[in-house]
């Protein structure tokens, strides 16, 4: 087995240590807006002109800057604009135009801008409001506008709410601004679980177990996850609510229990467990029982992700000699075997569309993130940046994956669109950063 592929570890190497251990948030403007669809063509992006805040009454600049690095970061990863990089110019025609109209048409233009972005602060103490505006440069009209009331601590959050409604105004496709990343990262002899930002901000920790934790699974409403921690000897599951701060054990049969994974309507959770002497892939209730096998084969079961339509489980099993990509039909037990290429396939994700799974595969002697379209069959690899790229799992949008992969000998989480091929680094600490879960 490959020891750098965890998520084939965590079933088949954890087992056997296993055995051992068993053995001993808004208020509209009034504007005329005008319909501007961008194209989805992939590669086609808008050229947009970002201002910064203009009227800002706080003595303060920190804050309105804030707001602009977010909303640009936001809007820069949706895959759908390219910010020009100019901001003397970008400046220089805003501060002549009221931010609510757009009037220097020409200079936008020759600056190469089809879309402009300006905003208005206005501060009373802590509070304030931001009114957000956009224009299309080839018509000068007004194509969104907003207002978002503002303090201190929810600049980003507002920010992550204008990225994300103009993104929905321009294209209809919501967007992934101020989602949520837990990952779980330490040392090499412990793992604790963290929540970030989809822009690898806003960090939060949330166990102090001080030992080995191993994946994590979304609650679809966001507001519980699942994780298997080793806090008590045994790898057992635990599930930890996110607005009390409580856990409460989830499953501890004898032997593994690992990879659970919520169903999409969060009725039910599939896991991995070995109590009845080998790892294979069970269902239950929200209460960790009510158990329904759906594997029965001498080999390794592992890595169970639900179709979106929650009727199908694609997991990874070693059953033809090399761990590869399977499908269940839960309604009659159909099995089919997905991937036929790579001597090493694990770490399934299932897009949000359901048309297709990123995985990891060894390629070459080099594991790298793969989406296999489930129409036509082709694989794509889509991590780039040349490491080790493994455990991905897609975002809400159907576009962007987020994914471990080492470099320097380290463990790093990236953020890919699958669309343009464009890579983001989220995190660059020493710490290994493993297993990423995106929040629905």
């Amino acid at each position: 087995m490959r020891k750098n592929s965890r998520e084939w570890w965590v079933v088949s190497g954890e087992f056997f240590v296993v055995c051992i251990l068993t053995l001993f948030f808004f208020t509209s403007l009034n504007a005329t807006e005008v319909e501007l669809q961008i194209s989805k063509q992939v590669g086609r992006k808008m050229d947009l002109a970002l201002a910064s805040p203009q009227n800002v009454t706080n003595s303060s600049n920190a804050l309105p800057k804030i707001f602009e690095e977010t909303l640009s970061f936001d809007l820069g990863q949706s895959g759908y604009f390219q910010l020009i990089k100019n901001a003397s110019n970008i400046e220089r025609i805003a501060r002549v135009e009221s931010p609510d109209s757009l009037a220097q048409g020409p200079d936008w233009k020759a600056l190469g801008a089809d879309l402009v972005v300006k905003s208005a602060c206005q501060w009373n103490g802590e509070t304030g409001t931001l009114d957000l505006y956009a224009f299309d440069v080839s018509t000068q009209r007004r194509v969104f506008g907003k207002r978002y009331a503002l303090n201190e601590p929810n600049l980003r959050t507002a920010a992550h709410n204008g990225a994300n409604d103009l993104i929905y105004r321009l294209t209809g496709e919501k967007g992934i601004a101020g989602t949520k990343i837990a990952y779980v990262a330490g040392g090499p002899t412990y793992k604790e679980v963290f929540i970030c930002d989809a822009d690898g901000k806003n960090v939060r920790q949330l166990t102090q177990d001080h030992t080995i934790i191993l994946g994590v699974s979304w609650q679809p409403n966001g507001n519980k996850i699942l994780y298997t921690s080793y806090k008590e000897g045994q790898p057992r599951i635990y599930l930890h609510d996110l607005s009390t701060g409580q856990r409460q054990r989830f499953a501890s049969y004898p032997g593994l229990n690992a990879a659970a994974k919520f169903s999409p309507d969060g009725s039910r959770v599939a896991l991995v467990l070995s109590k009845d002497g080998n790892p294979e892939i069970y269902i239950s209730d929200l209460q960790g029982r009510n158990l329904k096998r759906l594997t029965n084969h001498p080999g390794v079961d592992s890595s169970p992700v639900w179709s979106p339509d929650g009727q199908k489980i694609a997991f990874v099993s070693d059953r033809s000699g090399h761990p590869h990509i399977y499908m269940i039909y839960l309604a009659n037990g159909l099995l089919t075997r997905l991937t036929r290429q790579g001597s090493y396939n694990s770490s399934p994700s299932w897009s949000p569309k359901g048309d297709k799974i990123a995985f990891s595969s060894d390629m070459n002697g080099s594991f790298k993130i793969c989406v296999l379209d489930l129409n036509d069959e082709t694989i794509t690899i889509v991590s780039q940046e040349g490491g080790e790229a493994e455990e991905p799992d897609w975002a809400p949008d159907n576009r962007h994956i987020v994914y471990s992969s080492k470099l320097g000998g380290v463990y790093q989480l990236f953020i890919v669109d699958t669309g343009d091929g464009q890579t983001v680094r989220l995190t660059a600490e020493k710490n290994h950063y493993l297993t990423p879960a995106w929040s629905l």
